[in-house]
């Protein structure tokens, strides 16, 4: 039995990734929806409870639009992340077991970075690694040169 976790934002790259996925056989998939952050502004006139309510009709809409593609296909099951990421999938793995597959099916808004699901993901998807490396060890040969 295969174990997938697709971690959404929106229906459209929902579809397209499950679209993709190998769901021959008995599996089981698990959809977590990545509700949008509020801003600051509207952030501090809202009470935590409308907040949850906001976040439980969001997510319900994009499971709407969603769980008709996986009708008949998998065993589904629906969460909503409400901590960070990495500690989402640590917890789900804890719980579906080591062999669970984590798909990130999430929509990136232009020019915005997301929040990355594993902790190993952030240091593989810095685009700066590489340039610093090569800029420090330049520095240290002109330091030696000198």
């Amino acid at each position: 039995m295969s174990q997938h976790a697709l971690f959404i934002n929106d229906a459209d790259t929902a579809l397209q990734a499950l679209s993709r996925l190998d769901l021959s056989g008995a599996s089981r998939v698990q959809l977590v929806a990545c509700a949008p952050h509020l801003t600051h502004r509207i952030g501090k006139w809202v009470a935590h409870s409308q907040r949850e309510k906001w976040r439980a009709q969001w997510a319900a809409k994009l499971f709407e639009a969603v769980l008709p593609a996986l009708d008949g296909k998998a065993t589904v099951t629906t969460s909503i992340a409400k901590e960070a990421l990495p500690k989402v999938v640590n917890q789900l793995r804890a719980r579906l077991g080591a062999e669970l597959q984590v798909h990130d099916a999430r929509r990136t808004p232009l020019g915005a970075t997301v929040e990355p699901l594993a902790v190993a993901q952030a240091a593989k998807g810095s685009r700066w690694v590489a340039p610093v490396a090569v800029a420090s060890g330049l520095s240290v040969v002109l330091a030696l040169v000198d």
